[in-house]
């Protein structure tokens, strides 16, 4: 997903498709109440005057890697 973002976006951003390899177990990240989204640093993903580049995951599309039975779950959608 997150992939597809940064080549769709990389003309236009000037990101670096072969920079990004996957999401580490210490990605940075902002959970919102229907989407996920992840962030890099300046120099992860394109150079340092794109800044931080965030990509956006609705919930729908990762929907069966959630439990939504849990309390996290519940948490942020009570938010």
């Amino acid at each position: 997903m997150i992939k597809k973002q940064i080549q769709a976006r990389a003309d236009s951003e000037g990101l670096w498709t072969a920079s990004f390899i996957g999401i580490e177990s210490n990605q940075q990240f902002i959970l919102h109440q229907d989407s996920l989204e992840i962030y890099f640093y300046p120099y992860e993903v394109g150079p340092y005057a794109a800044g931080f580049r965030m990509f956006k995951v609705p919930f729908t599309e990762i929907r069966d890697l959630i439990d939504i039975q849990g309390e996290f779950w519940a948490a942020i959608q009570e938010q």
